[in-house]
């Protein structure tokens, strides 16, 4: 019977353990067939294999992403997900608490391939360039396919309330994009229910690395298909940008002007931050005089490690904004709140006046 006591104690732990890994496999895969899809309902998660470990660790592998507007599909080699280990993401997330994301999560992507066959063309020459790179240019230079990788990665610190995060795409040949933003003053119950009325930006920074010989390739063509001359369409091109930034809101002070000129003809690395002297609510913006938003915003733009002086904001004029051309969300963040104040008959407050 002693013996059989010390078996059963050498056993109980290894089926427990046999148990949580499986039980862990089966959260995972539940998850990816019922959260993904509700967060991008446009797409279609299909694997080969499925690697797990309860230190929070899960592998995908011969991943396909299919969008269901279109024919095009995204082949992942791989994706990494690490996160808190099983036990300490239970800690915080039970029948007790609830169910959130967890804590901390990073996300790897070595390979990632876009095949640009099936994409369709948009309209126009496809070198309105200041509007993004369509795909029939993309082919026109003797592109394929982009191929690239991807990482992203965000945590949250409930004992200081922060949220910081950042991500990375890089396409081999073409650019390489980098976010990170730090937002301050999030909650544990908005980080939860994933809603961040409180939150204010501590920082924000985008870097885009356009590659020179990529930029001259794609200047090169668009120049010949227009029949201009390569310093006529850099030009127009650097004409089409400050229209676009202008409608944003930055003025196009001749400082601005020059460094638009330069990008369009040596391209290279473009910087913007956003790091205010104090954390700020973005919700407020609006009412922030317009001289000041440069400063209250701590906007700072670099161009080819030039950063540019005496930046200048306007109110983006709505009316000059083509509402076809926006998308849902971008109308939401053009709308404007508005206060309106009307005459009450005290008794109809719904309070108690009370008297001495």
């Amino acid at each position: 019977m002693g013996r059989k006591r010390w078996l059963w104690l050498a056993v109980l732990p290894l089926v427990a353990l046999a148990a949580a890994h499986w039980g862990f496999r089966l959260l995972v895969e539940h998850g990816l067939a019922t959260h993904f899809g509700r967060l991008s309902p446009g797409m279609v998660i299909e694997y080969g294999g499925l690697e797990t470990a309860l230190t929070g660790r899960v592998v995908l592998t011969s991943v396909r992403l299919t969008f269901r507007e279109t024919p095009v599909s995204v082949t992942l080699p791989r994706l990494e997900i690490e996160g808190p280990s099983v036990a300490a993401y239970l800690l915080h997330n039970n029948p007790f608490t609830g169910f959130a994301l967890p804590r901390h999560l990073k996300v790897r992507v070595p390979e990632l391939v876009v095949p640009l066959t099936g994409l369709p063309d948009t309209p126009g020459d496809g070198c309105d360039l200041e509007n993004g790179i369509p795909p029939q240019t993309l082919r026109a230079v003797g592109m394929s396919r982009l191929e690239g990788g991807f990482s992203a990665r965000y945590r949250y610190q409930p004992a200081l309330s922060t949220l910081s995060g950042e991500a990375a795409l890089e396409l081999y040949g073409v650019e390489r994009l980098e976010v990170e933003v730090e937002l301050q003053n999030v909650t544990e119950k908005g980080f939860r229910t994933g809603r961040f009325n409180t939150a204010l930006l501590s920082a924000l920074m985008v870097r885009l690395n356009l590659q020179p010989g990529f930029g001259r390739l794609l200047v090169r063509h668009c120049a010949d298909r227009r029949q201009l001359t390569r310093p006529a369409f850099r030009a127009r091109l650097a004409e089409g940008v400050l229209r676009r930034l202008q409608r944003l809101g930055l003025v196009a002070t001749p400082e601005v002007q020059q460094a638009v000129s330069d990008f369009v003809r040596d391209w290279g690395v473009l910087e913007i931050d956003l790091v205010p002297p104090a954390p700020l609510a973005l919700a407020f913006l609006p009412f922030v005089p317009v001289d000041r938003l440069v400063d209250r915003l701590g906007l700072e733009l670099v161009v080819n490690g030039r950063p540019l002086r005496a930046l200048k904001i306007r109110r983006p004029a709505w009316d000059e904004v083509d509402l076809e051309t926006v998308d849902t969300a971008q109308r939401l963040r053009m709308l404007r709140k508005q206060w309106r104040y009307r005459s009450v008959r005290p008794s109809r407050l719904g309070v108690t006046l009370a008297t001495k």
